[in-house]
């Protein structure tokens, strides 16, 4: 029983400097901001690629609504149609940038895929957080 009470005296005075010292250090991990998958890359990060292409993986409808300046729309649905408007615009050296509505869309995902695939570059990049990311943030 001793032990005990000496494990829980330690954990006592652990805990709450552990929690300060994580609330104070001044190189605290961000907790708010959202961790980026392994093609993801962040909105502020592709704006700072002036060169970079955007695809739209959006229905044609929303792409019609309201879109990034300059972006192609490109889904699976129309692949065969959208493709060759995306070869004529990009080189391997051109980074993608491909978003869909918002992070549970799983369009823009799978057209970055495809695009990985039939382009061969691993140049292509998922918006984190897609339209609604950039309509909270100023556009490109």
């Amino acid at each position: 029983m001793g032990l005990g009470r000496h494990i829980l005296c330690l954990l006592a005075l652990a805990v709450p400097l552990a929690v300060a010292g994580g609330l104070w250090h001044p190189h605290r991990p961000r907790w708010h901001d959202a961790l980026l998958g392994p093609d993801e890359v962040d909105l502020a990060t592709a704006r700072s690629w002036p060169q970079a292409l955007w695809c739209d993986a959006r229905d044609p409808s929303e792409f019609a609504a309201g879109h990034v300046p300059g972006a192609l729309s490109l889904t699976e649905s129309g692949w065969d149609d959208d493709f060759a408007q995306v070869v004529q615009h990009w080189s391997p050296e051109r980074p993608i940038v491909v978003y869909c509505s918002s992070s549970s869309c799983d369009a823009s995902t799978a057209v970055a895929a495809r695009l990985r695939h039939d382009l061969g570059s691993g140049q292509v990049w998922v918006l984190h957080g897609g339209w609604e990311a950039v309509q909270a943030g100023d556009t490109p």
